[in-house]
């Protein structure tokens, strides 16, 4: 786990030779900022991988470079958002893979091939105005009739 409490900054653990993630790697994630790894030597993937959010992201786009390698191979055997839920994952096996999934109206993919996490938050959209007014002179005219046919 590269840390548990991201600093203000995006930060790398750097790795001089190849590195090789066995059972389950998790990145936290606070916004803008979190810890990615870098390694100059071949990564494989293995295991699963958590991405653990840790403050809830406005609307926009994100992009996060989680691993940072000369070469890479291997797959991750699953990859979850933490409190969302777990990606399915299209493509080839040995790491050319996309990693994807929509809940509710954000969206999540992880491309093996570069390492890079994208997440798109979309705003909840809101009833307009005139749909809330047609809304509340339909109930008014219901209203009235219905107290005419009482009297």
């Amino acid at each position: 786990r590269p840390n548990s409490a991201p600093s203000n900054a995006v930060d790398r653990l750097t790795f001089a030779t190849s590195l090789s993630l066995a059972g389950n790697t998790t990145f936290d994630l606070a916004g803008s900022n979190y810890t990615g790894i870098t390694s100059t030597g071949a990564t494989t993937f293995n295991g699963a991988l958590a991405i653990n959010l840790v403050n809830t992201l406005t609307e926009g786009s994100y992009s996060y470079n989680l691993f940072d390698f000369g070469s890479q191979s291997g797959v991750f055997s699953s990859i979850g958002i933490t409190s969302v839920g777990s990606l399915s994952r299209d493509g080839a096996a040995n790491g050319i893979g996309t990693w994807s999934g929509a809940f509710g109206l954000n969206s999540y993919q992880f491309t093996e091939s570069d390492g890079i996490l994208g997440i798109t938050v979309s705003a909840i959209p809101e009833p307009s105005t005139w749909a809330a007014l047609a809304g509340l002179s339909g109930l008014a005219f219901a209203a009235g009739r219905r107290r005419r046919r009482a009297a």
